[in-house]
């Protein structure tokens, strides 16, 4: 199993909700990453979201403070990320990045209250692909980005707090050749 991958997905996973009635107080992240072809794998993480948000409240390193990721913004200091969101989130809807060659198709847009990410590669010689598809309401990228003094600081907790009240849903798909990562969010303490 690819580590970054898998890691890439998990942080993407305590962000990305998707459309659906307000959980009740029991929900549920569920990250599952399966490996197919000569040594199968399945690994399942089964989290509440209340005890993600308390351990994320816990912890703090170098890159984590308080619930909230501190970005290495040393060559970019001038960069304004939470004014940054504030014009996205200002502008219409619109497709804002379109990429379509012969290896691959990115879409990038804003369309009724989310943040929608595509991106797909054209299959290898092998036959392999890899597909991500993203949904992030804009209020959950709101939270992120909405913390006092948020410059170079990304709210997780205050997002989770927003993915709860968002609702159950897909989250997140990565397939990539013999790996699926599937991220969702509902109100069992198991992944079906």
């Amino acid at each position: 199993m690819n580590a970054r991958t898998a890691a890439v997905a998990l942080a993407a996973a305590l962000l990305l909700p998707s459309p659906a009635p307000a959980l009740a107080a029991d929900a549920w992240l569920h990250v599952r990453v399966e490996k197919a072809g000569d040594d199968p794998e399945t690994v399942s993480i089964n989290v509440p979201l209340d005890l993600a948000a308390r351990v994320l409240g816990a912890v703090s390193d170098e890159h984590v403070r308080d619930g909230k990721v501190v970005l290495d913004l040393e060559d970019h200091a001038d960069v304004d990320l939470a004014a940054m969101w504030k014009a996205v989130r200002e502008a219409p809807d619109a497709e804002f990045v379109t990429v379509k060659s012969r290896s691959e198709h990115v879409r990038v847009a804003k369309d009724k209250g989310f943040l929608l990410v595509l991106a797909e590669e054209r299959p290898d010689e092998q036959g392999r692909r890899s597909t991500v598809r993203v949904k992030v309401p804009l209020a959950v990228a709101d939270a992120l980005f909405g913390a006092p003094g948020a410059r170079g600081e990304l709210d997780l907790v205050a997002a989770l707090r927003e993915l709860k009240r968002t609702g159950e849903g897909e989250l997140m798909t990565v397939e990539d050749g013999d790996e699926t990562v599937r991220i969702w969010v509902d109100d069992r303490n198991e992944a079906p």
